[in-house]
């Protein structure tokens, strides 16, 4: 019913697909998993392996890109996820699930709701997982393991919802494992799709974020001293953020991250970068008032209003909201009382 209501092309499409047994004894019927279906999703997964920005899946030891755990990300992927999850249900009608609510047109309402009801619960599931890993993400950088063992865990929780419903609710005559088994292949065609797709449309939306960024950095007079572009790479050499020098606050360590604070609009913002202190403080230090004034710190002297002395130590003022002051080491101390001096 709601198939035909909603997608009539695609009814007529599957009313060609080749059955395959649902597994309930002496009654064969399709489960709605087609040919087609699973050639979608290895078509997708292979468009995903052939864009190394997008997936690096070649080396699992690459972090996963910062996008991938941003809140707004998570709740999008989390939503298109029970969104798909709805309609495959609807469509493909798993263990023959349909035959558990009586025919007509009530049945089938039985049946949405029924549906919907167990893609909410699985949902939760990931809702939950991906609230853990945005917590996680804030403070360590996951690595492609990681994150691969982590969505095999989200699948191996929502296939145990997904297997309990038929075999406590409907008149399965199959055991435990054997609707486990088939409930693993449903949910990661559940999955499949949304994931990539999400992947590559954050991908895409990351780039242009990066590009806008670029589009508003202030347009200065490059000859005008201490005003040069800085140009900021990862790990891996490959460029990711240019700003001029005097937008610049400071740089801070975030375990294999570094955190760039940086004035764009009239406000300030921050930006996540796969690199460390000591590579920017070597790339930077002689040619430009970037200069390592703690252990967790790279300050920019150049936009620095105050050195005050206090009882815990020195202390670097921006005179800027939503800018702290930060400490100076004792390690550091001299070379940046020289530095503002010159």
């Amino acid at each position: 019913m709601f198939l035909n209501i909603f997608c009539p092309p695609l009814a007529a499409g599957m009313a060609c697909c080749p059955p395959l047994s649902c597994g309930r004894r002496g009654s064969p019927a399709r489960i709605g998993l087609s040919a087609a279906f699973l050639h979608t999703v290895c078509r997708g997964f292979a468009y995903v392996a052939k864009k190394p920005y997008l997936c690096r899946l070649n080396n699992m030891k690459n972090y996963i890109p910062k996008y991938l755990t941003e809140k707004q990300n998570v709740i999008w992927l989390v939503c298109g996820t029970a969104l798909f999850g709805e309609v495959f249900i609807l469509l493909f009608q798993p263990f023959g699930s349909r035959e558990w609510a009586p025919a007509g047109a009530a049945g089938d309402w039985i049946y949405l709701g029924v549906a919907t009801a167990v893609v909410l619960v699985a949902m939760g599931i990931i809702a939950i997982s991906r609230t853990i890993m945005y917590q996680y993400g804030k403070r360590h950088a996951i690595e492609y393991w990681q994150l691969a063992v982590w969505i095999f865990a989200e699948a191996s929780a929502m296939s145990l919802v997904y297997t309990l419903v038929p075999a406590l609710f409907m008149n399965v005559d199959r055991t435990f494992f054997s609707l486990l088994k088939e409930a693993l292949l449903y949910t990661g065609c559940i999955m499949a799709i949304p994931y990539t797709v999400a992947s590559m449309v954050f991908s895409l939306r990351d780039k242009e974020r990066q590009l806008q960024l670029q589009r508003e950095l202030p347009q200065a007079d490059d000859s005008r001293p201490g005003n040069e572009m800085l140009h900021f790479c990862d790990e891996r050499g490959e460029l990711k953020m240019s700003m001029r020098s005097e937008t610049l606050y400071y740089i801070e360590s975030a375990d294999n991250y570094v955190m760039i604070y940086y004035r764009t609009g009239g406000r300030v913002q921050h930006y996540m970068l796969r690199s460390s202190l000591r590579r920017i403080e070597d790339e930077f230090s002689q040619t430009t008032d970037l200069v390592r004034c703690h252990r967790s710190y790279i300050v920019n002297l150049q936009n620095v209003k105050l050195l005050q002395r206090t009882d815990e130590g020195l202390l670097l003022d921006f005179d800027t909201e939503g800018i702290g002051k930060l400490p100076v080491s004792k390690t550091y101390a001299p070379m940046v009382v020289e530095r503002l001096m010159k």
